[in-house]
């Protein structure tokens, strides 16, 4: 289908966004818009996947737009931390102003970009889902456990270790000095008296609770797309596993899990990319489909 790209400006609290609309010639009346993660990045997104996935759905009919929020690439203004709220509400009004025929928007984000919409993304109209890529936690137990499992029993595992070991080329003192912070670290923290009675969303509560309210508060459908390879994802697995209401969100009917074992944290393969565009086009185009009207 023939498509066009579109560059737009708008307004986000007196500071000017940029975007990006991929705009089909017969656009369908629900669209994705993309959230890139922090760090050195703009709306491309790491390793072009974002321009490369906006030309795959556009082409199929889905509308698409991708921006930069505050302080991000052209963007003007002070980076809004992972609170998103009005750099995602202001970029759902610009994508609905350049698409009038949207009824529905899909947010998709990667890494913080994912925690961002979890965060926020509850509180924004006609929104419908929540594509979620190896979404970042940073939770210090979750990490500790991540390292000794995947780290430390994999080193055990290789005769380059066993070599070092043999040969006195090993700080054996040093190793397990690492190794004891890291199982110390590996123990939850116990909440602080008074912390269950403030605002849930108080930018000093950890930002993974935040995370959590937020999905509580979302009624839509959610993708979360997993690398296998990504040890942010397995961070955010062993965070959902220390916590039963991280697994009664995670559990939801609404929620579906795709693991693609292959695939590092930025999906930068092609191959793994080509099978993570497929998964979600395909939940997007079946979960995003209303239901047939009975007669």
């Amino acid at each position: 289908m023939k498509t066009d790209e579109i560059a737009l400006t708008f307004d986000c609290l007196g500071e000017q966004l940029v975007g990006i609309v991929h705009l089909p010639e017969k656009p369908q009346t629900r669209g994705l818009l993309c959230l890139i993660a922090g760090g050195p990045q703009y709306r491309i997104g790491c390793c072009r996947q974002q321009v490369l996935l906006a030309r795959r759905l556009a082409a199929n009919g889905t509308p698409v737009m991708r921006f930069d929020y505050r302080s991000m690439g052209d963007a003007a203004g002070t980076d809004p931390g992972l609170d998103r709220r009005d750099d995602i509400s202001a970029a759902v009004e610009a994508f609905r102003r350049a698409v009038p025929s949207l009824d529905e928007v899909v947010l998709y984000g990667g890494c913080d970009g994912a925690s961002a919409i979890a965060i926020s993304g509850w509180r924004q109209p006609g929104v419908t889902g929540w594509i979620l890529n190896n979404p970042f936690t940073a939770n210090e137990a979750a990490k500790a456990k991540v390292m000794v499992k995947h780290y430390y029993l994999q080193r055990l595992r290789s005769p380059e270790f066993w070599k070092k070991v043999f040969s006195l080329n090993f700080d054996i003192r040093e190793s397990a000095a690492s190794l004891l912070r890291i199982l110390q670290k590996s123990k939850p923290k116990k909440a602080k008296s008074g912390d269950t009675e403030s605002d849930p969303f108080d930018p000093a509560r950890p930002f993974t609770e935040r995370m959590l309210e937020g999905w509580k508060r979302f009624d839509g459908d959610v993708l979360l797309l997993i690398g296998g390879r990504s040890l942010v994802a397995k961070e955010f697995d062993a965070c959902v596993a220390a916590s039963q209401e991280w697994q009664q969100v995670t559990a939801r009917d609404s929620v579906q899990r795709a693991v693609m074992a292959d695939a590092d944290h930025t999906f930068s393969e092609p191959s793994a990319r080509e099978v993570l565009f497929d998964v979600l086009i395909e939940w997007f185009e079946r979960k995003m489909q209303k239901p047939t009207e009975q007669g």
